[in-house]
């Protein structure tokens, strides 16, 4: 629900003013401006709304939503992002500075899931080998977003291809070129199964989304 709902307000004419998402018309396209924006809206309080009832104790449910409100807000995705619409148009010459526009705009809400995980079975003392592990795979995402961008068409994405360079975002396939960045996500996807490797937990399930998000095309 946080990344849909930040999907649909990225898409809107104030930010990247795209018209295709998922391979269908963006939210205020089909529906227009206004509903785009309540809907956007409604998707996070919604998110709370079950995120306070993901356990019947008080304490574990509290930090649930604790983890939920710090990953999509200030100290997570919406830093993430301003710090992305900061950068546009800039010519940054450090990895590190786009590391971090990355880090919080992708990576912490693609690490919740595991922290959230880790909170409801009570492991807490495995929340900073996921926090390590969500960080990698996040970086790894958003690269192959950059390169996916670039390399595929808008048929195969479900959205727009070439936005990135319209909307003149600084990234990694423009700062690094393809072939490095290509490198960069595959140091990272292998720097995330080692991490995964060291937990002591059934990994199974987590390896198949590892290897699905190895094998993207969108």
């Amino acid at each position: 629900m946080i990344h849909t709902y930040s999907l649909i307000h990225d898409d809107l004419p104030a930010m990247d003013d795209d018209t295709l998402r998922r391979g269908k018309p963006t939210c205020h396209v089909a529906f227009d401006v206004a509903p785009a924006f309540l809907a956007g809206d409604g998707l996070l309080k919604m998110e709370f709304d079950i995120a306070a009832k993901a356990s019947d104790d008080t304490k574990t449910a509290l930090a649930i939503v604790l983890e939920c409100a710090k990953a999509a807000g200030f100290e997570g995705m919406i830093l993430g992002q301003a710090k992305d619409l900061e950068a546009e148009g800039k010519s940054l010459q450090e990895e590190g500075e786009l590391q971090d526009i990355h880090t919080y705009k992708t990576g912490k809400l693609l690490t919740l899931p595991f922290v959230c995980g880790a909170i409801l079975a009570g492991r807490h003392g495995d929340i900073e080998s996921w926090q390590r592990i969500g960080h990698a795979i996040g970086l790894f995402f958003q690269i192959q977003d950059d390169i996916l961008d670039v390399t595929a068409t808008s048929e195969q994405l479900g959205k727009n291809a070439g936005s990135d360079q319209v909307n003149h975002k600084l990234t990694y396939a423009s700062l690094l070129g393809i072939e490095q960045a290509k490198q960069r996500a595959s140091d990272l996807y292998a720097k995330s199964e080692l991490l995964l490797q060291e937990m002591n937990i059934h990994k199974e399930p987590i390896e198949e989304i590892l290897t699905a998000l190895l094998h993207r095309k969108k």
